[in-house]
């Protein structure tokens, strides 16, 4: 009794602690015949995910089928050991959501002869697709077209439904079971704070994700950050800008929130004095007319000076 409550714990575990789940439904029987009824002509019973075998929010990551189907010159429940034709068979997936119907094997995609029950597994990882010639077991992108990362980003809660086809009488197509299997990841959260950015001296400044990220997180672990807008400038004091934190997982998955970031110039401006002075009276007069200039600068546009002692240039200056 202990050995089996323990392993039950540690599934609990496994299921709430991390944010990735694979899950495989499967049909498994009876067998459903197709003869001659066309292209993707039977569907065949549904399988379902529900929301208790993801964690909350998770989406598809990772799609895979699996068929395991004999082509028969006999029956279904009797196979022949005559010739039937594989160039007749085909077979597409059709999904929840957006990821819709996809093709896995259209007709054409096989040839020859041979009654083999063969089991074809389908992922978008696969080396090439199936065909031509007779089928054989193995893992195959799929053909015609079909791509099961449509799927990806999408929730996988709902009923997923192979449907096949045979686009000739008399050798059916005898479908034994076939088997969806899931792999969905819970998204990171995001959570954002304010963030004020000082200027630096050529009136610049740029920030980082992690300036404006105030916690963000994920079941699986490390989170990679961005923020847009990053770059600001002297045009951005007192106008605060609304950026966007996007928070992305090991799987993929982002999540996004929003900050304010106030920009601020604490940068003082620059003044460079003349030096001193030392000139003879103007012909006549016990002055001198004086100019002089003073150079300023600062990070940003808009800088004045103003004079608030001393006389000002061009004006006579007293001996003395």
């Amino acid at each position: 009794m202990k050995k089996i409550t323990l392993a039950i714990l540690m599934i609990a575990v496994t299921c709430f602690t991390y944010g990735q789940t694979t899950v495989t439904k499967t049909y498994a029987g009876p067998t459903v015949t197709v003869d001659g009824c066309g292209s993707y002509c039977v569907a065949l019973p549904a399988v379902t995910f529900v929301a208790a075998d993801f964690p909350a929010g998770a989406n598809i990551i990772d799609v895979d089928v699996s068929i395991t189907w004999q082509k028969t010159d006999g029956t279904c429940a009797a196979p022949g050991a005559g010739t039937p034709f594989h160039n007749e068979t085909n077979f597409r997936i059709d999904g929840p959501g957006a990821g819709g119907m996809q093709i896995l094997v259209p007709p054409g995609t096989y040839s020859g002869a041979g009654n083999p029950v063969v089991t074809t597994v389908f992922d978008q990882a696969a080396g090439g697709a199936p065909g031509p010639g007779a089928p054989v077991s193995g893992t195959f992108l799929p053909a015609g077209g079909g791509n099961l990362d449509a799927y990806n980003g999408q929730s996988a809660l709902g009923s997923w439904i192979l449907s096949a086809g045979d686009t000739a009488g008399a050798d059916p197509l005898c479908v034994q079971s076939y088997s969806v299997t899931v792999t969905a990841d819970a998204p990171p959260t995001a959570v954002c704070t304010n963030f004020t950015a000082q200027l630096d001296g050529t009136g610049n400044v740029t920030i980082t994700g992690a300036d404006v990220d105030g916690g963000s997180s994920d079941l699986e672990g490390p989170v990679t950050l961005s923020v847009s807008p990053s770059a600001f400038t002297c045009a951005d004091v007192g106008s605060p800008v609304t950026v966007t934190l996007t928070v992305t997982d090991s799987a993929g998955q982002t999540d996004t929130c929003t900050a304010v970031v106030t920009v601020e110039d604490n940068v003082d401006p620059l003044i460079a004095c003349p030096v001193d002075i030392v000139d003879v009276n103007d012909p006549g007069t016990c002055g001198r007319t004086v100019v002089y200039g003073i150079a300023f600068s600062d990070n940003c546009p808009g800088a004045t000076l103003m004079q608030t002692a001393g006389q000002a240039s061009g004006t006579v200056f007293p001996i003395g």
